[in-house]
């Protein structure tokens, strides 16, 4: 016997499809959402950094460091060039937390902060500058009402499970000394 799903709370939930630029959306609303941001989580089987300032994970990583933000990366051992290249970025970023998980497949990508200001995405992109020229969808979900529990729910998946997975390795703390001051 299976039981029902409540469908009333998705429609409660503020949320919006992304359909193109997913990791743009992601840092545009982590510039607006500025001093309440409690941490960042994110959670992609490939990262890689571009030449171009402008590409996402170069965005991301300016953001994080000139807010002196704690940054959570979840992600899978690189395999070649372009994802060693931006593990060696996060590893010199003092607020970034980074931990290799072989298993890792989820693409979720989130902001902690009180309402309204906390969200995530969660969606199909990698942190790659080739997902942005593939066919990617994600949900965005806007930490207000209902939705707080969702965004809280995405960031634990990474803080609080593939953390603490006894296959997940940290390879590089956080230098809490480095942090501003976190609400």
């Amino acid at each position: 016997m299976t039981s029902e799903i409540d469908i009333s709370i998705c429609r409660m939930v503020p949320a919006a499809v992304i359909r193109s630029g997913i990791q743009r959306v992601f840092v545009n609303r982590l510039k607006r959402a500025k001093e309440h941001v409690r941490n960042v989580v994110i959670i992609s089987p490939w990262i890689t950094a571009a030449a171009d300032p402008a590409c996402p994970f170069s965005s991301l990583v300016q953001v994080i460091r000139s807010r002196r933000l704690p940054a959570y990366f979840v992600t899978r051992p690189p395999e070649n060039s372009a994802h060693t290249k931006a593990i060696d970025i996060l590893r010199s970023c003092p607020t970034v937390e980074l931990v290799y998980n072989e298993s890792v497949h989820a693409k979720i990508y989130a902001c902690t902060a009180p309402s309204p200001h906390g969200f995530a995405l969660l969606g199909s992109a990698n942190l790659t500058a080739g997902s942005l020229a593939q066919y990617e969808i994600g949900l965005l979900v806007i930490g207000m009402g209902p939705g707080s529990a969702i965004v809280e729910d995405l960031a634990n998946f990474g803080l609080r499970h593939l953390r603490t997975r006894p296959e997940s390795e940290v390879i590089k703390k956080m230098d809490i000394r480095s942090l501003r001051n976190v609400i």
